[in-house]
């Protein structure tokens, strides 16, 4: 349920501190929303209504330098709050719908924020100008009644740089970075400076935002050594997996800074044919699942007809986000790998190919015994 934009006091008797499983399932599913956005923004609101620190270092970096009343306030500031996506009315009716507001006792300031990851911001009407969509909020917080509001009030943006037309409104805040944001997560982080609770989302978000947001890779440190013996370790499996069975393919090795792979092409018995990428990616490579170890992947690339998900899930396998946000039906194989060397690269190659080749054949459609030719 959405909120109006009036302000409530952070440590007011009946507000509930902010859930971070209610806030991340608030939200449905639509085809005109950016789920990442929403849940980026609810993680964010999490950590501002549990953390002080982080709060008001986030708040800090919302406002403009030259903003001395509001980093006053924020220096007076003893308790913070958070909410998303709350009712902001115009004057010509209706509502907008900013996706962040931080809140803090001091001076009763409030501060919204408009979260882009990807998609640009709106574009509306307002008394016969085009107003961008943190100018529009300014516009329709201007002309809210004072009294319900906070005493401080500022609009800001938080999104991969977009450049804004320049405003003179006392009202405009920052346009912050997701760089900045993720510098000041890793600086709260290192110093041990959060709260106890909020280290292990801190974290999280961080490592969710260099990888899928800013689109970083922090391999591990024997990455590059796990990679010299990669395109070894992949060829032997192709020629184990392939030795006698469907499956063909797996001649040529592409060997990139974050994985050595090849595909392998398989037709099923009902005709589905199926495009496997077969690949070994280290620690923090773009296309595994984010905190997945060394290992090898195998992952439906595509099919024809589309992918049957009964056929992939009663195998094993299971549908899958990688850091640079694809989702595939995938089963992964971890590396016994001590500082980016693998012993007994044969002994490994010829482990992974059998459960290679027994995830496939589990994937073949099973006729019942009435559908069973007989003998």
């Amino acid at each position: 349920m959405h909120t109006l934009i009036d302000y409530v006091h952070p440590q007011a008797p009946l507000r509930q501190p902010a859930n971070l499983v209610a806030s991340l399932m608030r939200l449905p599913s639509k085809p005109h929303l950016v789920p990442e956005e929403n849940q980026l923004t609810a993680v964010i609101g999490w950590l501002c209504d549990h953390s002080t620190v982080f709060a008001q270092r986030f708040s800090a970096l919302l406002l403009r330098d030259d903003d001395s009343f509001g980093h006053e306030a924020l220096t007076r500031a003893t308790a913070f709050a958070a909410r998303t996506w709350i009712a902001l009315p115009t004057s010509a009716g209706g509502y907008l719908w900013p996706d962040l507001e931080v809140a803090t006792d001091a001076s009763e300031t409030q501060i919204l924020v408009e979260v882009k990851v990807g998609a640009a911001p709106h574009d509306y009407l307002v008394d016969g100008d085009v107003l961008v969509q943190p100018d529009a909020y300014v516009s329709a917080w201007e002309s809210y009644d004072q009294a319900h509001s906070g005493q401080i009030r500022r609009v800001a943006t938080l999104t991969k740089g977009f450049r804004f037309p320049h405003s003179t409104s006392p009202m405009r805040g920052r346009d912050l970075t997701w760089t900045e944001l993720h510098e000041l997560l890793g600086e709260l982080i290192d110093a041990h400076a959060l709260e106890a609770q909020c280290v292990l989302v801190a974290t999280d978000l961080a490592d969710v935002i260099a990888q899928q947001v800013l689109n970083q890779t922090t391999l591990s440190p024997y990455a590059s050594r796990l990679l010299q013996v990669a395109p070894a370790l992949i060829k032997s499996i192709v020629t184990q997996v392939t030795a006698g069975s469907a499956l063909t393919g797996g001649n040529k090795v592409v060997a990139k800074h974050d994985y050595a792979g090849t595909y392998l092409k398989t037709t099923f018995a009902d005709g589905q044919w199926v495009n496997f990428w077969l690949a070994l990616i280290p620690q923090g490579g773009r296309y595994a699942a984010i905190g997945s170890p060394d290992a090898v992947w195998l992952k439906v690339h595509e099919a024809k007809p589309a992918a049957t998900p009964a056929r992939f899930a009663s195998a094993g396998l299971q549908l899958i986000n990688d850091a640079e946000g694809y989702r595939k039906w995938a089963a992964f194989f971890p590396l016994p790998a001590a500082e980016g060397t693998i012993p007994g690269v044969a002994e490994v190659a010829s482990d992974i190919a059998t459960k290679i080749r027994q995830l496939v054949d589990a994937c073949e459609p099973r006729m019942s015994a009435r559908e069973s030719p007989r003998a």
